[in-house]
């Protein structure tokens, strides 16, 4: 049996560990929805583990990568990793995060993805926990929180599913939280919930008080009035301190809890997380290759009616032969371009549905289209929601909507392509979910298929039949 770490050690700044795993050091990732309070938790840890009191919290954190900007917008510009030594001599290692469901669209939240598996990547091998934080201050999640907790949750894989826990911040228990209806992802249905008032921002919050009230002008006030502004303000400095004091020490049993499960868990190693998030981009650029191909059969289909209509007025007119038979070479000439690029449209799809499916393998998710489509629909709330407060907000949102749709659409495109090539090769089995199509089990592959790939002739025998009258 480990030691465990008690309130009282913590709040000396020693840290409990596992000498008989030789485990002296931890790594901590804290990701959450912007505006959350990640960049505070991390200065509590530090705090904790500093051995500091309620009255004298520091910050850690650089300046410099903390923005000023609304809370609808992260804070943090990129992802960082702070690393410092408990008491005892423990290394600890927090990598602070910028937020997700940043308003000013959808690229924010892919860059601060970027950021984040970067750092990963550059600074630490192993994690032993990744805290994801929520705002606990109302009793059920907004569809905007349960949007970045989808999200967030995509970014991991399934080896990291038992070393993930849930913070609610601006909470002191987990009573007065109603997760069950609409809330948390079924991902993080097992995993462990915590809840933190946090000392370091409330301490932030009475500072800025006490700075900003000025002090009573004692000559333009009359005894009784002077006794009774003192008397209010000693009142509410008592009860800040107060308040202060009983957020430190929950903080300190929160996080003694948090830390004892952290030193029960196995370590991960980063690289799956890596190599998932490198999945993600595959996908982002081959559904960009097929967009781009459709827009082109597209135009080659528009050409090719053009040419047609031109060939039967010309021959109702004339009796050029000459003219009449270069119009009909070039018409071949486009009939053949265009069946080139359905070939490598039906390609790219099949590279997308190979691709989705290997990611959906690897997610704590399981389900790549099911999360397009959830986040689809959480979007849309939160769009409606901010379209009276916020319209430049809503635009934004609806363009991720957009953008989402589409995704959406190639996806099942490919899916509905290997639900084709079961009829002529025999090599996948795509079935259908409540949420729209969907690979639920591992492709079969047999001597049919090539490289990974069906043979040409049976991708040929397929790849028409996608494809309807198309606009340029």
């Amino acid at each position: 049996m480990f030691e465990i770490s008690t309130v009282e050690d913590l709040s000396q700044g020693r840290l409990a560990t596992d000498p008989k795993k030789n485990r002296t050091s931890f790594t901590i990732l804290i990701v959450g929805e912007t505006g959350v309070g990640k960049t505070s938790v991390l200065n509590m840890f530090y705090n904790v583990l500093s051995g500091n009191g309620p009255y004298n919290l520091k910050s850690i954190n650089d300046e410099e990568n903390e923005g000023s900007k609304s809370q609808l917008q992260s804070q943090t510009e990129s992802a960082k990793s702070y690393t410092f030594t408990s008491k005892n001599g423990v290394d600890f290692t927090i990598i602070d995060t910028p937020g997700l469901n940043d308003t000013r669209g959808g690229d924010y939240d892919e860059r601060h993805k970027g950021s984040i598996a970067k750092v990963i990547e550059e600074s630490v091998t192993s994690l032993n926990a990744v805290l994801i934080l929520a705002n606990g201050t109302f009793a059920r999640l907004s569809a905007g929180t349960e949007y970045a907790l989808n999200a967030l949750v995509e970014i991991f894989p399934k080896e990291l599913q038992n070393n993930i826990a849930v913070l609610f911040t601006n909470c002191a228990s987990l009573a007065n939280l109603d997760c069950e209806y609409g809330g948390l992802p079924p991902a993080l249905a097992n995993a462990a919930q915590y809840t933190l008032e946090n000392p370091f921002a409330l301490q932030t919050r009475i500072q800025k008080r006490r700075k900003g009230k000025p002090d009573p002008d004692l000559n333009s006030l009359d005894a009784a009035k002077q006794k009774k502004a003192q008397l209010k303000e000693e009142r509410l400095r008592r009860d800040e301190d107060q308040t202060l004091e009983r957020a430190h020490s929950n903080a300190l049993e929160m996080i003694a809890n948090f830390l004892n499960q952290v030193l029960e868990n196995t370590p991960q190693g980063t690289r799956g997380l890596i190599d998932l998030r490198n999945k993600a981009i595959a996908l982002d650029i081959q559904i960009a290759s097929a967009t781009s191909l459709l827009r082109d059969l597209g135009q080659k289909q528009h050409d090719l009616i053009r040419f047609i209509k031109e060939i039967e007025a010309y021959g109702k007119l004339s009796d050029n032969e000459s003219k009449s038979g270069t119009l009909r070479a070039q018409k071949v000439h486009l009939e053949q371009q265009k069946t080139c690029l359905e070939a490598s449209f039906g390609k790219t799809l099949i590279d997308i549905a190979t691709t989705a499916d290997q990611w959906s393998a690897m997610s704590l998710t399981g389900d790549f289209v099911g999360g397009v489509n959830r986040s689809i629909n959480l979007l849309e709330v939160q769009r409606r929601y901010m379209a009276q407060k916020d319209p430049d907000t809503a635009q934004r949102l609806q363009q991720m909507v957009d953008v989402l749709k589409n995704k959406k659409a190639v996806l099942e495109a490919a899916l509905w392509l290997y639900y084709l090539l079961v009829d002529f090769c025999g090599n996948v089995i795509v079935e259908t979910t409540e949420e729209g199509l969907g690979i639920n089990t591992p492709f079969q592959r047999d001597a049919t298929m090539e490289g990974g790939y069906p043979r040409s002739e049976c991708l040929l025998q397929t790849t028409p039949t996608l494809f309807w009258d198309l606009e340029p």
